[in-house]
């Protein structure tokens, strides 16, 4: 990569003023329980050429098993961390790649690169995990 390595980040989520209201179809439980997974895009220019990697939300429970998959170190628990970033990283951004799709292999293969920045493998694996656990970026309201 070149020193002038740049990274974007693009958030899409389903708007729901984008859909025009349904007074018959699924109900509301149906619609909630088939809702579409948050979708974002990271933009790296790569020698002046932009390549735009894809990604999409794994559900809580994928989350779960990927974090169960990858104890933190002696070392790390002894900090107070959860997981190891540096098994779980990697493949989280593997499952969430959709466009190209990253085998496990690649994003190891990335990840041990010394053409990577720690700064921009980073970037990446916050921008996936902030994916994976954000909520739906809108604010809500309490009723009485």
């Amino acid at each position: 990569m070149s020193e002038a390595t740049k990274i974007s980040v693009k958030r899409e989520r389903e708007d729901e003023e984008s859909e025009p209201k349904r007074a018959k179809g699924p109900s509301i439980t149906d619609r909630l329980l088939n809702k579409r997974r948050a979708t974002t895009e990271v933009t790296i220019d790569l020698d002046g050429e932009p390549v735009t990697l894809r990604f999409e939300a794994v559900s809580s429970h994928e989350m779960d098993a990927l974090i169960s998959r990858n104890p933190p170190t002696k070392e790390q628990r002894g900090r107070g961390m959860t997981y190891n970033p540096n098994t779980l990283n990697p493949e989280l951004v593997s499952m969430c790649s959709v466009e190209p799709r990253l085998t496990k292999e690649e994003t190891r293969d990335m990840w041990q690169s010394e053409n990577w920045s720690a700064g921009e493998l980073n970037q990446i694996s916050d921008t996936v995990l902030s994916l994976c656990s954000e909520g739906f970026g809108s604010s809500f309201t309490k009723s009485d």
